[in-house]
């Protein structure tokens, strides 16, 4: 990406009411200095982030660098198909039964590394 690209990018994820944990998945991937931690809860919080990767090349060829933000984000990678044919299915409900699985077994991870 160029650095038009970026400013656009970022003008709009700040003005078009994207959340934490899409701002996160930027400025991490586009290694800016204020990167972000905030991850998707919910459907709605997986869509804007689904929906910004899909929409943004370069964000999805680099996807994989938010899987050393967290142990959550790692499994939220690891699961992005099958969250992202979910989400494409209008099938929210499983979307967020995975996404509380997954914030589930990150926490039990983090427990047993402690």
């Amino acid at each position: 990406m160029n650095d038009q690209q970026v400013i656009a990018l970022f003008y709009s994820l700040n003005n078009n009411g994207f959340g934490g944990s899409a701002k996160a998945m930027t400025s991490v991937i586009l290694d800016l200095e204020d990167k972000r931690n905030d991850v998707p809860y919910d459907s709605g919080d997986f869509a804007r982030c689904y929906y910004i990767v899909e929409a943004v090349p370069y964000l999805k060829a680099n996807i994989d660098k938010m899987k050393a933000v967290s142990v959550a984000w790692e499994l939220i990678i690891q699961s992005w198909d099958v969250l992202g044919h979910n989400l494409k299915a209008r099938n929210l409900k499983q979307v967020n039964v995975d996404l509380d699985t997954i914030h589930y077994l990150a926490a039990q991870r983090r427990t047993t590394e402690l």
